[in-house]
């Protein structure tokens, strides 16, 4: 079977098909005139390796793993090794799930914008239904970064102010 082939079999790209045997995932035997040559079996080799890959393990780890099958299963002597590294993605995900929210508490404190996006600050402006666009602006949210000050009003349901903002609501 050759490449192009074993693309159309499994659905994986060529060039993918190509990193999987520079990892040495995938074997492949050359022609004489160089094409790669593909055993037969190698559509279910690559289903393993998407499931591995699937799965957050490594190029390497799956390289050792590749010889452990038998039977469409894996061999029992792995068994460690994967509950190893099911117990370090819970530790991730575990993590990643503080962060988000440490992440989710510091955005609940910053103010919103007038345009519904976070940061800025809003206050009473001339009449009832006018607000204060902006106060001072953090350099980080302004292009080019140079940004002090913004002078403007903005009433509650008129069109957003238009990003960047006009050089004449700028103050530097």
């Amino acid at each position: 079977m050759r490449i192009g082939e074993l693309s159309r079999a499994t659905g994986v790209p060529v060039r993918l098909l190509r990193y999987y045997e520079q990892q040495e995932l995938l074997t492949a035997h050359r022609t004489p005139g160089g094409h790669r040559e593909y055993e037969a079996d190698a559509p279910v080799q690559v289903g393993r390796i998407r499931a591995l890959l699937a799965a957050g393990l490594t190029s390497r780890t799956i390289r050792e793993l590749m010889p452990c099958w038998e039977d469409g299963r894996l061999h029992p002597c792995v068994r460690d090794r994967l509950t190893a590294q099911l117990a370090e993605l819970n530790t991730r995900i575990g993590e990643l799930s503080t962060a988000r929210d440490a992440l989710a508490d510091l955005t609940a404190l910053s103010p919103k914008r007038p345009d519904g996006a976070s940061g800025g600050a809003s206050g009473n402006g001339p009449g009832p239904s006018m607000t204060r666009l902006v106060g001072a602006v953090p350099t980080c949210c302004t292009p080019g970064g140079a940004v002090t000050r913004v002078v403007g009003w903005w009433r509650p349901g008129a069109p957003v102010p238009p990003r960047p903002l006009p050089r004449r609501w700028i103050s530097r």
